[in-house]
C-alpha cells in the first residue's frame, strides 16, 4: 500500500509545476506509516518520502517566474516537516506499542469498549479469565461476560458508570459475578478508566478475585479458629514482646488483652523452671527450629500451672524470622490424672516386689530374732567378742530391713512430678537388687555400664518406676526365662540426624538407657500400638496396659524420647533418651563415728512417744549422752509436763500420739506458751516428702543412735527450731 501511494504521489509531483506542491504531498507517506503495527515502518516511509522529494525536485516541470533557490527552500522545508513528523510519529507509535505490550501482559483482564458497550479490544489476561479468543468476542456486546441477573441489568451495573458526572468515568469499583466460556461463574472486581481514542473508546479492567476471595475466606476461618481455639496462642516479635494473644490465653492467665500486649512472656515465669531450660528454648527458636517442652508458670492471681508449649519461628517471604508463634495448653489437670496413673503403676510394680521383699524380710527377721534370742538365753556364757559379732549381725540385718523399706517407699510414694539431678548409673546400681527380687529366678538381670557419672534432671521416682515396668514387661515376654539387660551410654544428637529416634529431639547431649530381653518379641501391629494407653495383649485382669504408655510419656515429659525395636522371636529393645545435665561433685561430710565421738549435752529434753520400746530406746540413748530426760506417752501427759516444768530446753515428739492433740498440735501449743522453747518432731509415716503443714525440724524413723544424737544436738544449737 505504501509503495503504491508513493508512486501516485510521485506522478502527481512530476505533473504539477515545481513551485506548486514543493514535495508537500510526500508527508502523506508518514501518515500511512502511522497505521503500520511497527514503529520502524514510519522511518521507512520517511526515507522513501525523502528520496521522492529529491527526485521530484530534479524531474518536476519547472515553474515560470520562480527562482531555483525558492524551490530548493520549499523542498528543504518539506524534508524538515517529513522528519519531524516521522520522529514524533515514531515516539507515539513506540509509546502505543509499549502500552499495548503492557496491556497484553497484564494478568488482569482489560477490555476496550465503545460508548455502546461493543468490545473493541481483548487482552491476554481477559482471554485467560473468560476463556475466549479475541476473534470470538470482538464486535460483541460486553454483557456477554455477565450471567443473569447482571446481564439483564447491564445498564445498572455498567452503562450508568459511563454516563455519571457528565459522561466522565468515576473509577468506582464494584463487585459482581462474571461468566466464562464454559458457563462457570466467578467473583470479579470491575472498574472503569478513560482511554478515549477517536472520541469513543473506554476500557474496563476486570480482576478475577476467586483466589483473593478464597484467601480472605481462609483468613476469616483461620482467625475464627484462633479466636475460638481451646489452647492458648501467643505471637511475639523477635525480641519476645507480645503482639497478640487469643481469648483462651486471657482465660488461662487472668491477664486482659490490654494488660498483656507489649509485655514480655517472662511475666508468667514462676521461678520453678530452671533458667537453663529457657536458654535452651531461646537458642533453639533463634536458630530457626521448633521448641517443645513444659513450663511451670504463674497466673495473674498467683496460682501456678503447668503448660505444654510449642514455639516456632514465623518467617517473611525473604525467609527472615519476624515473629514467634507459641501454642500452649494448660495440662495441670492432665498431670494430676497422670500422677494417679503413675502411682497406680508404681503400686503395681510394688506388688511385683512383694514376694521377693517378704522372703528377704523373713530372712532378716530370722537373723535379728535368732541372734537376740541367743544373746538373751546365753548372756552369761557368751564372750564379749562373740557378743559383739551377734549384735553386729542383728544390727546389720536391721539396717538391711530399713533399706528395703526405703526402697519400697521410694517406688510406691505418691507425689507430683518433681525434677532433681541424679546419676543414672548410680540409680541402676541401687535398683539392681530390687530387680533381682522382683523378677523370676529363671531370669538373669545384667546391668551393663562403665561406672562413669551420667547426670540427668528428671523425676527420679518416675525414672525408677519406668525401669521396673520395663522389667515386668520383659518378664512377661520370657515365660520360660531369659536375660534382661540394661545398658547406658552418652549420646550426641546432631541437627542433621535423620534417625527415627532423634528426629523430634533438640540437638545436644543425651543419655541413652537401653533395655533388652530375649523374649518372644512383638509383631508389627502390636509394636505400632505398644505405647497407646490401655493397649495390652494380656488377658483381662492381668495388666493395665499403661506400662509402656507411661514410660513413653515420662521420656517425653523429661525432654527426651523413647524408641522400641522388636521382631517376633528376636526379643525387644527399648531405648529411653534423657537430656544430660552437667554433673556436680558433692562432697559428703558424713563419716563413721564411734559412740564416744557422738555429741553430748546437759540440757533438759521432753521426749513424747506412744510406743514404749521406741521411747525407752530414745530416752536411754539421750541419757547416756548426758541429757536430763522427761518422758510422756500421750498428749495429755506431755501438756501436763509442759505446764509444770519450766526448765525445758527442747520438746522432741512423735507426730502420731494418743490424746485430743497430735504431736504437731502439741508443738504449736507449746511454742505459743513458751516462745523460747525449741521444738522438733519425729515420724514413721511413709508420706514423702513430709506434709507441708509440718513447720518444725523432722527426724524420720527408723533412726539410729548416731542420727538421734546429731539431730538433737543440732536442734539445741540452732537459733530457732522452726524452718
Amino acid at each position: 500500500m505504501g509503495i503504491i501511494a508513493a508512486l501516485l504521489i510521485l506522478v502527481l509531483d512530476l505533473t504539477l509545476p515545481s513551485g506548486v506542491a514543493a514535495g508537500a504531498p510526500y508527508i502523506v507517506l508518514i501518515l500511512i506509516g502511522f497505521w503500520a503495527p511497527w514503529w520502524y515502518y514510519i522511518y521507512l516511509m520517511a526515507g522513501l518520502a525523502t528520496l521522492l522529494t529529491i527526485v521530484g525536485y530534479y524531474y518536476a516541470s519547472p515553474a515560470s517566474g520562480i527562482d531555483d533557490w525558492i524551490m530548493l527552500t520549499n523542498r528543504g522545508m518539506t524534508l524538515f516537516a517529513i522528519w519531524i513528523a516521522a520522529v514524533l510519529g515514531t515516539r507515539v507509535q513506540m509509546n502505543e506499542s509499549r502500552y499495548r505490550t503492557a496491556i497484553d501482559k497484564a494478568s488482569d483482564g482489560i477490555i476496550y469498549i465503545n460508548t455502546n458497550g461493543i468490545i473493541e479490544s481483548f487482552n491476554k489476561g481477559a482471554q485467560k479469565i473468560f476463556g475466549y479468543a479475541p476473534e470470538e468476542v470482538i464486535g460483541k456486546h460486553v454483557s456477554t461476560f455477565l450471567p443473569s441477573p447482571y446481564r439483564e441489568n447491564y445498564n445498572e451495573y455498567i452503562t450508568d458508570d459511563v454516563v455519571k458526572q457528565e459522561g466522565k468515568l468515576t473509577g468506582e469499583k464494584r463487585l459482581l459475578r462474571g461468566i466464562r466460556k464454559d458457563g462457570t461463574t466467578f467473583p470479579m472486581e470491575l472498574s472503569f478508566s478513560e482511554a478515549r481514542q477517536r472520541g469513543e473508546l473506554t476500557f474496563i479492567a476486570i480482576i478475577d478475585i476467586t483466589e483473593r476471595q478464597r484467601a480472605q475466606e481462609q483468613l476469616i476461618l483461620l482467625s475464627r479458629a484462633v479466636q475460638q481455639s481451646p489452647v492458648s496462642i501467643m505471637i511475639t516479635n523477635i525480641e519476645g514482646n507480645i503482639e497478640y494473644v487469643n481469648p483462651k490465653f486471657v482465660e488461662v492467665t487472668g491477664y486482659t488483652y490490654d494488660e498483656i500486649i507489649g509485655r514480655n512472656p517472662n511475666i508468667l515465669k514462676s521461678g520453678d523452671t530452671p533458667d537453663g531450660e529457657y536458654k535452651k528454648m531461646w537458642d533453639t527458636i533463634s536458630a530457626g527450629h521448633e521448641w517443645r517442652g513444659m513450663l511451670h508458670n504463674i497466673k495473674k492471681n498467683g496460682d501456678r500451672y503447668w503448660e505444654s508449649v510449642s514455639i516456632s519461628p514465623v518467617r517473611n517471604l525473604k525467609g527472615d524470622i519476624t515473629n514467634y508463634l507459641a501454642v500452649k495448653e494448660d495440662i495441670t489437670e492432665h498431670l494430676a490424672t497422670k500422677d494417679q496413673l503413675v502411682h497406680a503403676l508404681k503400686m503395681e510394680a510394688a506388688g511385683q516386689l512383694t514376694s521377693g521383699i517378704t522372703h528377704d524380710f523373713n530372712n532378716l527377721l530370722t537373723i535379728i530374732i535368732g541372734n537376740l534370742t541367743l544373746l538373751m538365753e546365753d548372756m552369761g556364757d557368751i564372750e564379749a567378742e562373740e557378743m559383739k559379732d551377734i549384735l553386729d549381725d542383728a544390727l546389720s540385718a536391721a539396717r538391711d530391713g530399713e533399706h528395703l523399706v526405703q526402697r519400697l517407699l521410694f517406688i510406691s510414694r505418691k507425689q507430683k512430678y518433681q525434677t532433681q539431678r541424679f546419676d543414672v548409673n548410680a540409680v541402676l546400681t541401687d535398683i539392681n537388687s530390687s530387680l533381682n527380687r522382683m523378677l523370676s529366678d529363671n531370669i538373669t538381670v545384667k546391668i551393663d555400664h562403665t561406672g562413669e557419672v551420667l547426670m540427668t534432671r528428671t523425676d527420679r521416682s518416675q525414672f525408677e518406676s519406668a525401669l521396673l515396668n520395663l522389667a515386668v514387661n520383659a518378664q512377661d515376654a520370657m515365660p520360660n526365662g531369659g536375660i534382661f539387660t540394661i545398658s547406658t551410654a552418652r549420646t550426641h544428637i546432631h541437627p542433621s540426624a535423620d534417625s527415627d529416634l532423634t528426629e523430634q529431639l533438640i540437638p545436644g547431649e543425651y543419655i541413652s538407657i537401653t533395655t533388652k530381653d530375649t523374649g518372644t518379641g512383638m509383631t508389627g501391629d502390636v509394636l505400632a500400638h505398644a505405647c497407646e494407653p490401655f493397649f495390652t495383649t494380656k488377658e483381662p485382669g492381668k495388666g493395665t496396659g499403661l506400662g509402656l504408655s507411661m514410660v513413653h510419656s515420662f521420656a517425653k515429659q523429661s525432654g527426651g524420647d523413647l524408641k522400641i525395636r522388636s521382631e517376633p522371636g528376636k526379643g525387644t529393645e527399648i531405648t529411653i533418651l534423657l537430656c544430660e545435665s552437667e554433673h556436680e561433685i558433692v562432697e559428703s561430710g558424713t563419716m563413721e563415728k564411734t559412740t564416744r565421738d557422738l555429741p553430748k549435752g546437759t540440757e533438759t529434753i521432753l521426749v513424747v512417744e506412744d510406743n514404749e520400746n521406741v521411747r525407752r530406746f530414745a530416752v536411754r540413748t539421750l541419757e547416756n549422752l548426758g541429757y536430763r530426760i522427761l518422758e510422756a506417752g500421750d498428749a495429755y501427759r506431755a501438756m501436763e509436763i509442759l505446764t509444770t516444768e519450766h526448765s525445758l530446753d527442747l520438746l522432741f515428739s512423735d507426730i502420731v500420739i494418743p490424746g485430743d492433740k497430735n504431736g504437731r498440735e502439741v508443738a504449736t501449743w507449746a511454742m505459743a506458751q513458751y516462745p523460747d522453747l525449741k521444738v522438733s518432731l519425729t515420724t514413721g509415716m511413709l508420706s514423702e516428702p513430709p506434709p507441708s503443714d509440718i513447720n518444725y525440724p523432722l527426724l524420720k524413723k527408723p533412726y539410729s543412735v548416731e542420727r538421734l544424737a546429731y539431730f538433737i544436738r543440732e536442734q539445741l544449737d540452732s537459733v530457732n527450731s522452726r524452718h
